[in-house]
């Protein structure tokens, strides 16, 4: 097998690989001997008086004797002109010919610039373009025996062996020279915004294949319920639907129970449809219907039930009914909910009901769907594999590891007061913006409700304010946050979201042993994307599973 580098396949997805180059690096290594060394994603820049210039090279082979070997991977089709093949992307075509001969001679400059032994690098190059048959084998700038496409994909390692031989080993240490130069060239360590940008490339690419799932299933009505794992793309393949729904010239209505979470929905989903919180629907539809009824919101208990009552004794008229219905975060949902919406949605209506029982934080038996169409999916595509690992360890909770990106790991700390707490966070911040977080990037989710939480005073942590909900609401019923820079929120607000960094507070004697706390827990780890940070008080049942599993 030849020497990868990175020998971390994750690494290369952070560098800003696709998928293709990664299954490619994976192939160069398992079926070249060992005489190779392979280096993935070559960084070049060169400074002069004219100004700057850089480049990328996809692969590096070099062998015993520090010969290389150069190949640029162009994937989907190309266009073959007279001045040479084509690669056409957004910002207009590139002449591959040309962009081969400017990474090669600019290679050889900087490397005799970086070496002064006067010794020139052997450069050769090979273009890979598997997904292209050439038909014009003797165009302009093509070289048969340099290019490898569709037709003799299956001679690439054959290829590269004919124009790159083992070598042999030398008394000198031109070879390390060589390996060093192109070492120093690759980026190996990706800095934060990598990691983020390339979770979300990640994360948005993989959870398409749920929309694509559901795509194939045919039954009628339409009745579905999605059992999904926090982080397989609920709220996405919702968001999906909704589109395609309205897009089909339907009336759809989209529901959670968490209001943050319909907000962002609302801002995604088309204008066409409606969205809100099953609340907000019940206060809607019956200031629509009733135009003598204006609700208005009160904290005190048993409001919401009757607003709900009201509901059920008004007259719906035909053009009030729904074409579609998506539920998303359904454990949230009550029996009486679902049958008081069912007077709302035709008979032949279609409706998605998106669900995860292990984020069920408020101990909701669950909804009874007759005639539904049962879909489980445990693959967890957002958490990266260092919190996944984390998460197994410490929850017990089995999920399916689909992101294969390694994040930035879980830190865990223990504090004795709730003052003591407040300041490890501000210097948690601190360190997080070190590492190069931005501050909206940063959410710090307490596992108490907004009125509990040992931060319910804190208007600011160091020199950092949070943005917070004050738990009022503008005339028009909209939220009411502080001016902060950094979200704070509890968990029953913030599931359904997701950061990049998450700090997860309060994990004292109120988060006990019992299952509530796991799913708690769970669901509070399983919102960070790239890093996971942990307070827990040293008192709590918690304190010695969550720093042992660090």
């Amino acid at each position: 097998m030849a020497r990868l580098l990175p020998s971390d396949l994750s690494a290369a997805a952070l560098s800003g690989a696709n998928e293709r180059e990664i299954d490619t690096l994976k192939r160069l290594g398992k079926e070249l001997p060992n005489d190779y060394s392979v280096y993935h994603s070559v960084h070049w820049s060169k400074y002069g008086k004219n100004g700057s210039a850089h480049g990328e090279v996809d692969f590096a082979i070099i062998n015993r004797s520090g010969d290389v070997l150069i190949i640029e991977q162009k994937n989907g089709p190309l266009e073959e002109t007279e001045s040479g093949l084509l690669k056409r992307y957004n910002n207009g075509a590139k002449c591959l010919n040309s962009q081969i001969e400017r990474n090669t001679w600019n290679l050889k400059d900087r490397f005799k610039d970086r070496v002064s032994n006067g010794r020139d690098l052997s450069l050769d190059h090979l273009l890979y373009c598997p997904d292209h048959r050439i038909v014009r084998i003797d165009a302009p700038g093509i070289d048969r025996s340099r290019t490898i496409d569709a037709t003799s994909d299956g001679k690439l390692i054959e290829r590269i062996s004919e124009l790159l031989g083992p070598g042999v080993d030398t008394d000198d240490n031109w070879t390390e020279i060589v390996c060093d130069y192109f070492g120093q060239s690759f980026r190996i360590v990706p800095d934060v915004s990598s990691y983020v940008s390339s979770q979300a490339r990640s994360y948005t690419s993989m959870v398409e294949g749920l929309a694509e799932t559901i795509d194939k299933l045919e039954f009628s009505p339409f009745r579905l319920r999605v059992v999904g794992t926090a982080g397989c793309g609920k709220s996405q393949l919702a968001l999906d639907y909704c589109q395609r729904q309205v897009k089909a010239g339907q009336r759809v209505l989209m529901l959670c129970f968490n209001r943050p979470l319909a907000d962002r929905l609302r801002n995604l989903a088309p204008a066409e449809a409606i969205v809100d919180t099953y609340y907000g629907f019940c206060k809607r539809t019956l200031e629509t219907l009733n135009s003598d009824v204006k609700v208005r919101p009160i904290q005190e208990p048993g409001f919401w039930r009757v607003v709900q009552d009201q509901l059920v004794g008004v007259d719906i008229p035909d053009d009030s009914l729904f074409d579609a219905l998506i539920v998303d975060e359904g454990q949230d949902f009550k029996q009486e909910w679902w049958e008081i919406l069912h007077l709302f949605v035709r008979p032949e209506a279609s409706v998605l009901w998106l669900e995860d029982p292990a984020q069920n934080l408020r101990d909701t038996d669950e909804v009874a769907l007759d005639e539904f169409v049962t879909l489980r999916e445990s693959a967890n595509f957002r958490s990266p594999a260092t919190i996944a690992e984390y998460i197994r360890g410490v929850l017990d909770i089995d999920f399916v590891q689909r992101n294969e990106l390694p994040g930035m790991g879980v830190h865990v700390e223990t504090y004795a007061t709730n003052e003591e707490q407040k300041k490890i966070v501000a210097h948690r911040i601190n360190e997080l913006v070190k590492a190069g977080f931005r501050h909206e990037e940063i959410a710090i989710v307490s596992c108490r409700g907004l009125s509990s939480t040992g931060f319910s005073d804190c208007e600011k942590l160091g020199s950092v304010p949070l943005r917070k909900f004050t738990q009022h609401y503008t005339a028009d019923g909209e939220q009411i946050y502080t001016d902060g820079k950094i979200c704070f929120d509890s968990i029953y607000r913030f599931k359904g979201r997701q950061a990049p960094a998450v700090i997860l507070v309060d994990i004292d004697e109120t988060v006990n042993g019992q299952d509530l706390a796991r799913r708690i827990l769970y669901c509070g780890m399983t919102r960070a994307t790239v890093r996971l940070e942990i307070l827990v008080d040293q008192e709590s049942s918690w304190s010695d599973t969550l720093k042992g599993g660090a």
